[in-house]
């Protein structure tokens, strides 16, 4: 498969590492060319542009304007109609407004030449499309600039310190200086950039702080609450099964998610615990899958995340239990850890009907093995269910809101993806749904989902 993408891949660089950032525009508007091509021709092209080069060529052209006055000579007919206004009406406000609205304006057209120019034809016009995903890493806020640092060197050379001070002060500085690119802007791309971007597309995908773990595993951690999912909702877009299964719907309840762990309740029944949904927020980069498989994942979580909100009283039991056995977490993350697999215990011995103190004592050896305990700490957990009325220390007093159900979300995903693993034969392969109903996908998804379900049961058994 590799292969193959590499027959349809075509990348386009300046001439090194070190080539200057209008010849990476360059570089850029050819490749623009070539996907339109390939869209005219009626393909499909898919193009990657890198955002940073993008700024550095506006600050360029910023910096010029601003040396040669060129954005006051611009803005001259329109001084010209703000003078007419009177006094009392802000004219000095009115010019500062105006030539800032300008300033704006004149970058999203330099972004919209680039950013704009995604779309898909009809079918008189050949049926091609071109999809553009631009990508840009923040700037880092305490990087300074060339000019910034420069700066800083002419305020140092007139400020009154001993000579030692100065020196030290000076080569930290110049180390500074001398790390900075040829371009001497720093690396990364400025939020209000990155702002104007977001606003000429089509929705953006915003990654959180934690994408790469302390394992260096790079995930697509997602930031709900940042992110926006305009334009993938249409079916030539998004995989149909999870159109129709309103995959989008669920963003919006995990965004308006107070707490990191908290029951969604749905208007059609089946309330949903938000952590194994959360989960998926946690793919490893490179875990690639086909529409059926991605559809299987997302019915194997919304299962999860039925049984969850089941078992939660169960869960919250097994964990106020671990507290007053006095069993430590090292920090938040190993709690987390912890309380990951004490909702995956939970949900696999689970029985309807039965109280949660008799399903904690028969259960409590099976608690024991997936928390892995050490025998110190296994022989206080049966101890504690043996003597439920034992006194609880005063630090295992914790509420539900101080995090007593917030699981790991690595651990829940990787679940997830073994139970994928074990229903792979159950999965519909090179199926066409093009022409089916929203309502023939929907039941063949209840039916997969059945399906699964008891192919995991009899995994289990």
């Amino acid at each position: 498969k590799d292969a193959e993408a590499g027959e349809r891949l075509t990348v386009i660089t300046g001439r090194s590492e070190s080539s200057r950032p209008g010849e990476a525009v360059l570089a850029q508007n050819a490749a623009c060319a070539l996907a339109e091509a390939c869209r005219d021709d009626g393909g499909n092209a898919l193009l990657l542009l890198d955002l940073e080069p993008l700024y550095k060529v506006w600050n360029m052209l910023a910096q010029v304007s601003a040396e040669q006055n060129l954005s006051e000579r611009a803005n001259t007919d329109q001084d010209k109609q703000i003078d007419t206004l009177t006094e009392e009406m802000g004219v000095k406000l009115w010019k500062y407004v105006a030539q800032k609205n300008a300033e704006t304006a004149r970058r999203r057209t330099f972004l919209g030449c680039f950013l704009q120019r995604a779309g898909r034809m009809n079918e008189e016009r050949g049926g091609g499309s071109l999809t553009l995903l631009a990508f840009a890493r923040l700037k880092d806020d305490t990087s300074l600039s060339k000019r910034e640092i420069e700066v800083k060197l002419e305020n140092l050379e007139k400020m009154k310190l001993n000579e030692e001070t100065r020196a030290k002060a000076l080569e930290k500085l110049q180390a500074q200086l001398a790390a900075l690119p040829e371009d001497g802007g720093g690396s990364g791309v400025p939020d209000d950039f990155v702002e104007e971007a977001k606003a000429v597309t089509d929705g953006h995908v915003v990654f959180a702080d934690d994408s790469v773990g302390k394992d260096g595993c790079a995930r697509w951690s997602v930031d709900l609450k940042e992110s926006v999912a305009r334009g993938i909702t249409a079916n030539s877009v998004q995989n149909r099964y999870l159109d129709v299964l309103r995959s989008l719907k669920l963003k919006a309840y995990l965004m308006n998610a107070e707490k990191e762990s908290q029951v969604i309740q749905q208007r059609d029944g089946g309330d949903l615990d938000n952590g194994p949904l959360l989960s998926l927020m946690r793919q490893p980069v490179g875990d690639v899958f086909s529409p059926e498989e991605e559809t299987g994942l997302l019915l194997l979580t919304l299962d999860a995340a039925e049984r969850a909100a089941v078992v939660r009283p169960l869960v919250k039991a097994a964990a106020q239990l671990v507290e007053r056995a006095r069993i430590k977490a090292e920090d938040p993350e190993a709690r987390m850890q912890r309380v990951a697999k004490i909702r995956l215990w939970a949900e696999a011995c689970w029985q309807e009907g039965v109280p949660v103190e008799e399903q904690l004592a028969s259960a409590s050896e099976a608690l024991a093995d997936a928390l892995d305990l050490r025998p110190l700490e296994r022989k206080r957990l049966l101890a504690t269910v043996s003597d439920p009325d034992a006194s609880q220390p005063a630090e295992a007093a914790m509420s539900e809101e101080q995090g007593l159900l917030i699981e790991d979300s690595v651990i829940r995903y990787e679940a997830l993806r073994r139970q994928l693993a074990i229903v792979q034969q159950e999965l519909p392969r090179g199926l066409d749904v093009g022409d089916a109903t929203d309502e023939e996908i929907l039941a063949l998804c209840e039916v997969l989902r059945a399906r699964m379900v008891n192919k995991l049961a009899a995994n289990t058994a």
